[in-house]
């Protein structure tokens, strides 16, 4: 009932680590009750104060406090690519999204198996870990993110 309340899950160690001669993929199916929270789901830095906080590199679907917009986003070195209001979400309604990431030169983002995105600058070159980070958005609303899912995994090309 606070404003910013977080609930964050990672994965123990950073296990992922973009390079020119790697393919990594990720994929989670997700839903939210209200539009009164941020979320970040994807790929992370340790970090304990997300998705209020930026990592300083990740590879997330990243959504505001108070709209219902995501935003993929590749974070590296503290500097961001955002591609504003992608997609839509619908309260209570399952969402599929995925990455991948083609090297160290693009990201595609894919959403209910749309390619919806595709970045190709600031990809963060260091270790990574599955992140879910949630923050709830005002003391009136409970807010929650749903995981039905996740995968991940590389490629060596």
């Amino acid at each position: 009932d606070t404003e910013n309340d977080i609930n964050s899950i990672q994965l123990v160690g950073e296990s992922v680590l973009p390079a020119a001669t790697t393919n990594i993929w990720f994929e989670s199916r997700i839903r939210i009750n209200t539009a009164q929270s941020d979320f970040l789901v994807g790929l992370s830095i340790t970090n304990t104060s997300s998705p209020t906080t930026a990592p300083a590199n990740g590879i997330y679907f990243f959504k505001d406090d108070g709209d219902l917009l995501i935003d993929p986003t590749v974070r590296g070195s503290s500097i961001s690519s955002v591609d504003l209001g992608t997609f839509t979400m619908v309260l209570d309604t399952w969402t599929k999204v995925g990455f991948k990431v083609l090297g160290t030169s693009r990201v595609e983002f894919w959403i209910n198996n749309v390619l919806e995105s595709t970045l190709t600058s600031n990809i963060p070159v260091t270790e990574l870990r599955p992140t879910f980070s949630h923050a709830s958005g005002d003391a009136a609303t409970a807010s929650r993110l749903d995981i039905d899912y996740f995968s991940y995994g590389f490629t060596t090309v």
